[in-house]
């Protein structure tokens, strides 16, 4: 297990930190499931957590999968959703790369967003980040800053 762990925060060092992911599942914050093969043998985990949407519905959010059985680990979903009802949960979200689609479309899912990543490179510039020039229509942003919404 401790192998599958690490080999999956070194595949997506700047989205999984093992220690973090341990002190939420020490703390509560969130679930961790083991899939044994043959109910002895280590093959993969899940990491699940409970959330409320802003309407307040229970929602279990599908985090983290990984280890050995990839795409055919689909099928259990059945029992997270066991679980789930259990619990009184709402809906299962559910966090993976777009090849989990096919196989999630049979359990009755279907694809609700999608996440777009662009890794930002900076140079170094003498030029300050932002103008004063009054020719630009500015809005605020959340957090200090501002954006260009166009020329007046």
């Amino acid at each position: 297990m401790n192998a599958a762990m690490r080999k999956y925060a070194q595949r997506f060092p700047h989205d999984v930190c093992l220690k973090h992911m341990a002190e939420e599942i020490i703390g509560g914050q969130a679930q961790l499931w083991l899939i044994l093969k043959n109910r002895t043998e280590f093959s993969a985990f899940v990491i699940t957590k409970i959330e409320k949407t802003h309407d307040g519905k229970k929602r279990v959010v599908i985090l983290d999968l990984a280890g050995q059985g990839g795409i055919k680990l689909v099928s259990l979903i059945d029992q997270l959703e066991q679980w789930a009802r259990t619990i009184k949960a709402d809906e299962i979200l559910t966090l993976g790369r777009s090849g989990w689609a096919k196989m999630l479309v049979h359990h009755g899912y279907a694809i609700n967003f999608i996440h777009y990543r662009k890794v930002l490179k900076h140079e170094k510039t003498d030029k300050p980040s932002g103008s004063n020039n009054d020719t630009n229509e500015r809005s605020t942003l959340v957090g200090g800053g501002y954006l260009k919404t166009g020329k007046r």
